[in-house]
C-alpha cells in the first residue's frame, strides 16, 4: 500500500508539470496541441512570437515555469504587442499575460526588463518573486495584480515605471534596496490600501509624484541612514495613512 501512495504522490508530481517544452524561439505554436492546457513549463529559447502565442491562444494558463527559458531578440514590420516591432532579448513583452489567470509565474533567472503592462491584471498571481538580474520594471508591469502581498526589488534594479504596483489590493510589504540611485516612478504604488510596510534603501533618490497616494494602511515608512533621498514629489503620499516620517538623515 505504501507503495502505491508513494506512486500515486509522484505521478501527481509529474502531472503538475506534464507541459514541458524545449522550444527553439518562434516555434512554440508548433510544439503546444492543447491549447486549454493550464500549466506550462518552457526550456529552450523564445521570442515575441512564442509570447504572443501565449497570449493569445493559452487562456486557460494559471502557472507558467520559464526559469530555464532565454528570451532572444526578435524584430518584425509587424507589430506583436502595442505598436512595437523591435523585442529586446532578456525582456518580457509588453502586455505578455496581461489579465491572465495565472497564480505562478516564475521568471528567467537572467531575466533583465519586465515590459509595460505585462502582467497587469493577472489578478490571481501570487509569490511573485524578482530574479536578481531584473534592471527595469516598465510603467504598469504589474499593476492591478491584486493576489501578490510582498515586493522586494532586486538590488540591479535601475528603473521602476509609472504605477508599476498600482491598484495591487493584496499588497502589504514593499522593499526596495537598489544597489545605484532609483527613482520611485510616479503612482508607482498608487492605490495599494494594504501597504503597511514600505522600506527605502539609501540609494533611491527620489520618490515620484502619487507614488504611495491612497495608501491608507501606511503609517511610517522606513527610510535607510544615510539616504540619498533628496525629492519628494507632489502628492506623493496623499490619502495615505501617514502618521510620521523621520528624515533628518
Amino acid at each position: 500500500m505504501k507503495r502505491i501512495l508513494t506512486l500515486l504522490i509522484a505521478c501527481a508530481a509529474l502531472s503538475a508539470w506534464a507541459n514541458q517544452v524545449d522550444n527553439t524561439a518562434g516555434s512554440l505554436s508548433s510544439l503546444i496541441e492543447d491549447n486549454t492546457i493550464t500549466q506550462l513549463s518552457i526550456t529552450g529559447t523564445m521570442d515575441a512570437r512564442d509570447f504572443k502565442f501565449i497570449s493569445d491562444k493559452l487562456n486557460e494558463l494559471t502557472a507558467i515555469d520559464l526559469s530555464n527559458a532565454q528570451i532572444v531578440a526578435y524584430s518584425n514590420e509587424t507589430p506583436l504587442f502595442l505598436d512595437v516591432t523591435s523585442y529586446e532579448d532578456n525582456a518580457i513583452p509588453p502586455m505578455a499575460f496581461f489579465g491572465k489567470k495565472l497564480n505562478q509565474a516564475t521568471l528567467p533567472t537572467g531575466l533583465e526588463k519586465v515590459g509595460m503592462g505585462a502582467f497587469a491584471g493577472c489578478e490571481s498571481l501570487e509569490n511573485l518573486n524578482l530574479p536578481e538580474s531584473l534592471k527595469v520594471i516598465e510603467p504598469y508591469a504589474f499593476s492591478s495584480c491584486k493576489a501578490v502581498n510582498q515586493v522586494t526589488t532586486p538590488a540591479a534594479l535601475t528603473q521602476l515605471g509609472e504605477g508599476a504596483f498600482s491598484r495591487c489590493d493584496g499588497l502589504e510589504a514593499v522593499n526596495i534596496n537598489p544597489n545605484e540611485q532609483l527613482i520611485i516612478g510616479k503612482d508607482a504604488f498608487l492605490d495599494c490600501k494594504t501597504l503597511a510596510n514600505v522600506n527605502l534603501g539609501e540609494n533611491v533618490t527620489a520618490i515620484g509624484p502619487g507614488a504611495f497616494s491612497g495608501c491608507k494602511a501606511l503609517k511610517t515608512p522606513t527610510i535607510a541612514q544615510n539616504s540619498k533621498l533628496n525629492a519628494i514629489a507632489e502628492a506623493a503620499f496623499v490619502n495615505s495613512g501617514i502618521e510620521s516620517i523621520a528624515l533628518e538623515d
